[in-house]
Formats: structure tokens, C-alpha cells, sequence
């Protein structure tokens, strides 16, 4: 045994396991859970339940802004949160060009920076809506809102 051994060759309240397996050790955290789905259409299965500005619209199950809006434009979500309370949203970005902001608080989060992938966002809603805002003439693919 040496005097100089590895954090977890010491016994201590740091290093005791919660759980493990050979060769790890493991901690158990507590399982996040989330309230029911607050999204409706979130899949783009149909043309509905999302108030669309100029130069958005749902096709073959994706929300598309097509760049035609000459100015700010927003594809919504009314209802669907409580002004206070945390929420998680998650969306997939297939395509993005330009200016392109999602909004739950009170601040425009660009989803243009993030890129193509899944994103999630947490945020306090300030309003009784999401949305998201392209900028003039700016496009984007989104698919998978919850």
C-alpha cells in the first residue's frame, strides 16, 4: 500500500459508492421528470394548431420558413405555457439560413448559431406562447417540437 495512492485507494464520504459494477464506480442520481407533452402538432402531422406568419407553413410533416417574409415573421404556439413556469423544449433544426430566434422568456434565443441537430432549451415563460422569428428572407427547416 502506498501513501500516495489514487482519491479512490482513500476511504471517504466523497469516494463510497452509491452503486457499481466491475471496475466502476457508479452514482445513482435522481431521475428528471417532466410534466405531460404541452405541444400540440409538435410533429407537423397536420396544419394545424400553429398560428404562421408570412413565408411559414407546415409540409410533408416539417415547420418551413421559405425566406419570402420581408420582414420579422413568427410560426407560434398559443396557450401552451404559464407565464413563471419552467419549461424544457426540444426541436430539431434540419435546415437553417440566416436569422432565426426561438422565443419562451424574455429574451430571442438564435437557433441559427446552434445549427442543424437537436436542441434543447429551458426558460421561464413570460407569456401564454412560444415562437419562433426568422428575420427577412431567412429559411429553416424544424421538426420534433416538445
Amino acid at each position: 500500500m502506498s501513501t500516495n495512492g489514487t482519491l479512490l485507494e482513500k476511504a471517504s464520504i466523497i469516494t463510497t459508492p452509491t452503486a457499481y459494477e466491475t471496475g466502476k464506480l457508479l452514482n445513482i442520481k435522481p431521475l428528471q421528470t417532466l410534466g405531460a407533452e404541452l405541444v400540440q402538432n409538435g410533429d407537423f402531422a397536420t396544419d394545424s394548431d400553429w398560428s404562421l406568419g408570412t413565408g411559414w407553413s407546415i409540409v410533408n410533416g416539417k415547420l418551413i420558413s421559405d425566406g419570402s417574409n420581408t420582414s420579422f415573421s413568427n410560426a407560434q404556439q398559443s396557450n401552451a405555457t404559464v407565464v413563471g413556469n419552467k419549461y424544457q423544449l426540444t426541436l430539431t433544426v434540419e435546415a437553417i439560413s440566416g436569422a432565426v430566434e426561438f422565443k419562451g422568456s424574455n429574451v430571442y434565443t438564435r437557433i441559427d448559431t446552434l445549427g442543424v441537430g437537436t436542441h434543447n432549451f429551458v426558460f421561464v415563460a413570460d407569456a401564454h406562447y412560444f415562437r419562433f422569428l426568422v428575420h427577412s428572407g431567412s429559411t429553416a427547416t424544424i421538426d420534433n417540437v416538445s
